[in-house]
């Protein structure tokens, strides 16, 4: 075994794991066996220092997620914050600067390349995000919880069992979903829970002036249909000497790969698509090589070295962003509406760069 370098007590633990299949503090209270308060300060300590978020189901909401991989990093890819669909902008640096976008559109559309050169001006690699997968801490099969020294412990004496835990996995997550349009005030409450799975209802009510009452009903009614899990960041200060970096792979592992390395603490996310994934992930260097050896026995190729991950910009409000009353914004619409003004965006960034070279 292998020690993380994560300490907590065994009560401590015990809330770590009930936290992604809670959808309130006080079932984690309950589940955990430790009283409301304790809980309350310890989510708190992990809100602040790290994350806990609601995982929305996406297919149900009638979207579905695009990656975005560009060969360079341009100054003017922060314009494309205004563009709504796109939530996530993140450098990759390295050998080479690369970028990493991350877009969301209506189930009924779909990205292209033309759409890709619009947006970026250059042609970009992408696929389709099928699945998101995150540390579940209730799964012990690869980490499990010494309760002698209170450590978070790696066990890779079991990775044959995650074959089986994955297509247990698969099965869920890829059956059929019925597309239900959330209203506003389902995706208001939806918005904040993304920054806070835990965030009070009567928050949302008073940022938005409706009755609490309401709040409470379309939670009960509607919000809870469409959640899948709550993911847990442990704290920064646990990987201090740990950056955080990018795997990118392609192959017939690649989710499965996504899937078995999502079951470690130090992973942040993963994505994956048809035969590809992306890493996101903090490992504590002592661990890499050990992880190396295991990544080699999947049928994967790397598309990219190792790359660190700088974000340029995250849009936590990205459904409140695409909203349309009963439906979503189409990004072809967006990009019709800010075309002139990303071009004439990119024509002063060719201009510079023109006078630079004749100067």
């Amino acid at each position: 075994m292998t020690r993380t370098g994560v300490i907590l007590t065994p009560l401590e633990w015990n809330i770590l794991k009930a936290i992604p299949s809670s959808l309130s503090l006080k079932e984690v209270s309950k589940k955990s066996n430790a009283s409301f308060s304790y809980v309350s300060r310890i989510a708190s300590f992990l809100r602040s220092r790290g994350q806990i978020s609601f995982l929305p189901n996406f297919r149900r909401l009638g979207l579905k997620n695009y990656v975005v991989i560009l060969d360079e990093f341009k100054e003017e890819y922060h314009f494309l914050r205004e563009i709504s669909h796109i939530w996530g902008l993140f450098q990759l640096k390295g050998f080479r600067l690369h970028t990493i976008a991350s877009i969301i559109l209506p189930k009924e559309e779909e990205l292209t390349y033309n759409k890709v050169r619009k947006l970026f001006g250059e042609d970009g690699y992408f696929f389709e995000i099928e699945n998101f997968y995150t540390w579940d801490p209730s799964n012990e099969s690869l980490m499990k919880y010494d309760k002698s020294s209170h450590m978070l412990k790696i066990d890779l004496s079991n990775i044959d069992q995650i074959a089986d835990l994955y297509e247990e996995s698969i099965k869920m997550i890829n059956r059929e979903e019925e597309v239900r349009y959330p209203d506003k005030v389902d995706i208001e409450i939806i918005s904040d829970k993304l920054k806070y799975a835990y965030t009070k209802l009567s928050h949302t009510a008073r940022r938005i002036r409706i009755p609490r009452q309401q709040t409470y009903y379309h939670f009960r009614k509607h919000v809870i249909n469409y959640w899948t899990k709550n993911y847990v960041i442990l704290p920064k200060e646990q990987n201090i000497n740990s950056p955080t970096r990018v795997w990118i792979f392609e192959g017939p592992d690649a989710s499965k790969l996504a899937f078995a390395l999502s079951q470690f603490p130090f992973t942040l996310i993963c994505v994956a698509g048809n035969n590809n994934s992306i890493i996101v992930h903090n490992t504590p260097l002592d661990f890499l090589p050990k992880l190396y050896e295991n990544i080699g026995s999947y049928n994967v190729n790397q598309l990219l070295y190792e790359y660190l991950v700088v974000p340029v910009f995250l849009e936590l409000d990205l459904l409140s962003r695409i909203y349309r009353e009963s439906s979503w914004k189409k990004l072809y619409e967006e990009i019709s509406r800010y075309e002139d003004l990303l071009s004439s965006h990119y024509s002063i960034y060719r201009r510079r760069i023109f006078k630079r070279k004749t100067r």
